[in-house]
C-alpha cells in the first residue's frame, strides 16, 4: 500500500495520512469538501440523505449515489440487528 493516500476534511481542517495509518479515522464524521450545487435545469439530483447509521445527513450529488447510500444504510442497520 505504499505511495496511497488518504485525505479528508472534519472540523479541525484538511488531514492526509498514508491509507495503512488510516485505519482507525472515524470517516463518516468527516465534512463535505465541496457543496453539492442546485440550479433549475440541472441534470443531477443533489440532496441530503439522513442515515440512521450516522444519525445524521449525508450529502449525494445523484440519484444514483443516494440509492447507494440508501442500500449501504439499510444494510448496515440489518447487520446491527
Amino acid at each position: 500500500m505504499n505511495g496511497f493516500e488518504v485525505g479528508w476534511r472534519d472540523d479541525h481542517g484538511e488531514h492526509r495520512l498514508p491509507l495503512a495509518d488510516a485505519v482507525s479515522v472515524p470517516f463518516e464524521a468527516g465534512r463535505p469538501v465541496r457543496s453539492f450545487p442546485s440550479y433549475r435545469g440541472q441534470r443531477h439530483f443533489p440532496g441530503l440523505y439522513w442515515s440512521s447509521t450516522t444519525s445524521g445527513h449525508v450529502g449525494f450529488e445523484s440519484s444514483l449515489v443516494r440509492d447507494r447510500l440508501m442500500l449501504l444504510d439499510s444494510t448496515r442497520w440489518r447487520k446491527r440487528r
